[in-house]
């Protein structure tokens, strides 16, 4: 393979990147505008469920929760990493569209 070749695929490989980065940023924004769309939610709740989505989807390490709702409704919410929730926690969840804005332990229920 000459230099040609080489800056060739280079050149063939950033441009594939560049574009699967505008879909994802495109993706991600869709999502954004429709979360803030919704209206904000507030009520007692317990979480019931954690999935992380594995690695080798779109975004690596994103978490999925799974809440059951006073009224026996079930809310499946997307949590950052950082977030220290146990399955069994109860408290004041506070949600818009499909991301959780708070969470406060040991409230109501």
């Amino acid at each position: 393979m000459d230099m040609e070749d080489l800056f060739f695929v280079l050149l063939i490989m950033t441009v594939l990147a560049a574009v699967l980065w505008g879909i994802v940023f495109a993706m991600k924004s869709k999502e954004d505008s429709w979360n803030n769309a919704q209206p904000v939610q507030n009520q007692n709740a317990k979480l019931v469920d954690m999935q992380q989505v594995p690695a080798g989807q779109v975004v690596i390490g994103e978490i999925w929760v799974m809440f059951e709702l006073e009224n026996g409704d079930r809310v499946r919410l997307n949590a950052k990493p950082q977030n220290s929730l146990v399955v069994g926690d109860k408290g004041v969840l506070t949600w818009q569209g499909k991301r959780i804005l708070k969470f406060e332990r040991n409230k109501g229920f």
